[in-house]
């Protein structure tokens, strides 16, 4: 990871929807890091919003996970870098006023500077 920290933040609401556990989450998450390990890659933490929309502080655009996962790793968000896919992690970024790298189908389809 070149030095920097590797760190999923993720909405996954099938969990309050009942059409996912925890656990088969967290095992899909074991698998994610397996795969990547085998590849030379590692994430160090994953932090994920099981929660309908409007129902927490947590889900993203809210800063909620982030901010835990800044406290946590002691991470300087303004050192940070927001790497997503979709209009919720812009927000995210946007009002964390940090550097976004939107990416699409693996490539990079826009580098937003921090503010």
């Amino acid at each position: 990871t070149l030095g920097y920290l590797v760190i999923v933040v993720t909405n996954q609401r099938a969990v309050a929807r009942g059409l996912l556990t925890a656990a088969e989450l967290g095992a899909i998450h074991r698998k994610m890091r397996q795969a990547l390990a085998a590849r030379g890659a590692a994430i160090d933490a994953v932090y994920c919003c099981p929660h309908e929309e409007g129902s927490c502080s947590c889900r993203k655009p809210a800063p909620g996970l982030v901010l835990e996962a800044a406290r946590d790793f002691d991470i300087d968000l303004r050192s940070s870098i927001l790497i997503g896919d979709s209009r919720r992690d812009r927000e995210l970024a946007e009002g964390l006023g940090i550097a976004y790298v939107e990416v699409r189908n693996g490539r990079i389809v826009e580098i937003v500077p921090r503010r």
